[in-house]
């Protein structure tokens, strides 16, 4: 088995997803493959998978109670300082980098050592992905032309070693020539999917790390853009979008990254607004509360001047065909393990 194994995961890659890896397997493989395959993320993650650190709330200096799932009513990593600023990847068109960068700088954060308020936020190099991941490329409009996952970024970052922080390699905004600065590295062991079209196994993952997310750009385009006026076609600027609740069809197409950074009802107030008119729930006049309406959390990487500092609220419905926008299509996050190894079921 070891010989074969390798090559036919190598050559059928992510098609493999939903195979079961058998532990005494994994330890009979070569080290090489049985690194490959476990950077693969093959396996889901499991719904009392231990993070080895808690979840939002106390700990973290806030008073969250816990729902009747179990899990906390809410959840904000922005807060506590866990979430790096909303990164603008502009022209670049690199969501697939931004998203598993901040992911990864969460992690870190989250890991650090110490109580959680001495601790200085972590920014890992975006730029570091752009100079030097192989196979990146960009057309003569600076835009990347080919086809990459944020799941390919994060197996970059682990054969890489890590990446070094923003300080020591910072952000430019276009391709440039790859260096090799000075720094401590940050990885991860792992990364992990977590059960699709699972409205519990999504709030699970983020209730303990910002959670990578995929979405259908097309229905959130129209959904804000379109139908609702705020511009007059797709190829517009998306900036003015200034908040409400984001909803939108189910969706098992996806073609835009995000991270979900929370969850919960969705507040009014400083800092949030009030649902506008006609933007999702059309029916709930301006200025009334938002009446246990919920929602995910989530930053995007088109700056601060979008949304929320560059975060928004999409709408938290139950399982059903990748969820809206297709936010339960394929939820994944970087992980450190947590003493011996955890696989999926």
């Amino acid at each position: 088995m070891a010989g074969w194994f390798p090559k036919a995961a190598l050559l059928l890659g992510r098609e493999l997803k939903h195979v079961l890896i058998i532990r005494p397997q994994i330890r009979s493989l070569s080290s090489d493959a049985a690194t490959m395959i476990k950077s693969a993320g093959f396996n889901y993650l499991k719904l009392d998978y231990d993070f080895g650190h808690p979840p939002f709330g106390p700990y973290y200096g806030y008073d969250v109670k816990l729902g009747s799932d179990g899990l906390p009513e809410w959840v904000d990593w922005s807060l506590p300082g866990a979430v790096c600023r909303a990164k603008d990847q502009a022209d670049l068109g690199i969501c697939f980098a931004v998203a598993p960068v901040v992911s990864l700088s969460s992690l870190h954060f989250l890991k650090s050592p110490g109580p959680v308020a001495s601790r200085s936020p972590v920014v890992l190099s975006l730029q570091q992905v752009i100079d030097c991941m192989p196979g990146l490329k960009f057309g003569p409009d600076g835009k990347a032309i080919n086809s990459v996952y944020s799941m390919d970024v994060l197996d970059y970052i682990i054969r890489k070693g890590g990446l070094v922080p923003e300080a020591c390699y910072p952000y430019l905004g276009v391709q440039g020539e790859c260096k090799s600065p000075e720094g401590p590295l940050f990885s991860c062991d792992a990364w992990r999917r977590v059960i699709p079209n699972s409205m519990y196994a999504l709030k699970y993952a983020v209730a303990h790390q910002p959670v990578i997310i995929d979405i259908r750009m097309e229905d959130l385009m129209r959904v804000l853009f379109v139908e609702h006026g705020l511009v007059s076609g797709y190829n517009l600027p998306v900036t003015s979008y200034e908040g409400g609740v984001i909803t939108g069809p189910s969706s098992s197409l996806t073609d835009h990254v995000m991270v979900a950074i929370g969850y919960g009802e969705v507040p009014t107030g400083v800092g949030y607004g009030e649902v506008p008119t006609g933007v999702g729930y059309g029916e709930v006049p301006t200025g009334v509360p938002h009446a246990g309406i919920k929602g995910w959390w989530c930053q995007n990487s088109w700056g601060e001047e979008w949304g929320y500092d560059g975060k928004c609220w999409i709408e938290m419905t139950d399982d059903q065909d990748g969820g809206p926008l297709g936010i339960y299509t394929n939820p994944h996050l970087p992980l450190i393990w947590n003493g011996e190894e955890q696989w999926g079921f």
